[in-house]
């Protein structure tokens, strides 16, 4: 029987599902392609605050070696460089020849992954090349910007066969999952997730991440809706059962950063007069009808 959905329709109606379960199922397929007991080679773009501990937890995991990292600044850099010496690792290349050298990292080295922790622009891009020279990827929110985008990690996967996926905040907590999946709640029918973390300080920061306040002044959205997310998908098995019907997010007025940047700054300074949002995101279900 011929399907009443074009590839296209089909990817608009799962994504919610594959955000739930991307890194999964990268990590399956890794261990599917991978002989037992083979290193497994990471390659490292971005090395600032994620990128440093992510490059940490991966130090930190028997089998694992970083033959590569590309870091804008030369601190950051021969730090990331020292910690991989100092866990009895080899010596890694170094890429810093400007923002976009992770085309270089991702066309010479010989890597299974990719971890990519830039400013938000270059995701997308980290992502694609990575799928086109044989290499996997996994990237810090988001995994892209615009919905062009997300076309060309989808397209880019289908040619290449190679996957791109978010790193995702966990499962939450795991005592409440095995309760929820053990009947002791009953069915869930409501949920209510939230996420709190202050980056107000980092936001007008510009010596730490420039990009990240101007996000904030262009982008009338919520920018990472998946932190509270990763919480929630198997709590209410998410692509197992139900998925996402549609996504509602509200923005509230230009209130919270204003304030604090006058406060902190000056009631007549640019960072005071900026209309900045503030965006809170309400998620609707759609269940399936996999229990009938």
């Amino acid at each position: 029987m011929k399907s009443k959905y074009d590839r296209r329709q089909f990817v608009n109606l799962s994504t919610g599902g594959v955000l739930g379960t991307g890194i999964s199922s990268g990590e399956e397929n890794s261990r599917q392609e991978k002989p037992a007991g083979k290193t497994l080679r990471l390659g490292f773009i971005g090395i600032g605050g994620r990128g440093s501990y992510h490059l940490n937890c991966a130090l930190g995991i028997e089998g694992v070696e970083v033959p590569a990292i590309c870091e804008l600044k030369p601190v950051r850099l021969h730090q990331a460089k020292r910690w991989i010496v100092e866990a009895g690792l080899p010596t890694p290349r170094m890429y810093d020849h400007g923002p976009k050298d992770f085309l270089r990292l991702c066309e010479e080295e010989d890597l299974d992954a990719v971890i990519c922790c830039t400013p938000w622009e270059y995701h997308a891009q980290v992502c694609i090349a990575a799928m086109k020279n044989k290499k996997n990827a996994v990237s810090e929110v988001p995994i892209c910007i615009t919905l062009e985008e997300a076309w060309e990690i989808v397209e880019t996967h289908e040619k290449t066969g190679k996957w791109a996926t978010i790193g995702l905040e966990g499962l939450g907590d795991q005592t409440l999952l095995n309760m929820v999946r053990n009947g002791i709640f009953g069915k869930i029918v409501h949920a209510e997730t939230g996420y709190i973390h202050d980056l107000r300080m980092v936001k007008f920061t510009p010596d730490e991440e420039p990009w990240r306040l101007q996000h904030s002044i262009d982008r009338n959205g919520n920018l990472y809706p998946d932190h509270p997310m990763s919480r929630m998908l198997p709590i209410l098995d998410i692509n197992r059962g139900d998925r996402f019907d549609y996504i509602q997010s509200m923005s509230t007025n230009s209130v919270m950063l204003r304030n604090y940047a006058a406060l902190n700054y000056g009631e007549n300074t640019l960072y005071a007069k900026q209309n900045i949002l503030w965006v809170t995101t309400m998620l609707h279900l759609s269940e399936l009808s996999m229990e009938k």
